[in-house]
């Protein structure tokens, strides 16, 4: 197993302690460490990334620990694609913390009813305010 850390400052050591216990406390032989300086640059480019990626090619590791999600991906959803495509590779994707990246903004919008549906509740509100009679017997047609 690999520990990918890449930040735009200095990596700071404590995410990497928290790599490290995190593959100890699972038994996993950390083979190396990776590290990039900038998680501006694309993923595919950066040259602590190929590192990680050569060492799986090679059979050396089976798997990549990173300190946390933003590390290698903008959203959750492109971190997901990312272990599903290491998974695929015959390897894995892991972050210690599970605190997510940016999350892809939800643009929530108000249900659309039908037109069925409208008039339905129409009825229904109407239909309040009738007075309600008990008692009564109604005919059948």
């Amino acid at each position: 197993m690999v520990i990918y850390v890449a930040h735009d400052e200095l990596v700071n050591k404590s995410q990497l302690a928290k790599c490290r216990a995190f593959a100890d406390a699972r038994n996993w032989e950390t083979v190396g460490v990776a590290r990039d300086s900038g998680i501006s640059i694309p993923l595919d480019q950066r040259a602590g990334w190929q590192i990680a990626m050569e060492a799986i090619s090679a059979g050396r590791a089976r798997g990549v620990v990173t300190a946390n999600q933003a590390m290698v991906a903008v959203c959750t959803a492109d971190f997901t694609a990312l272990c599903v495509r290491m998974v695929d590779s015959g390897a894995f994707l892991t972050a210690c913390e599970t605190g997510a990246p940016t999350e892809v903004p939800v643009i929530e919008r108000p249900a659309r009813r039908s037109l069925q549906d409208r008039l339905r509740r129409i009825v229904i509100n109407e239909a309040a305010s009738w007075p309600l009679i008990t008692g009564a017997r109604y005919q059948q047609l």
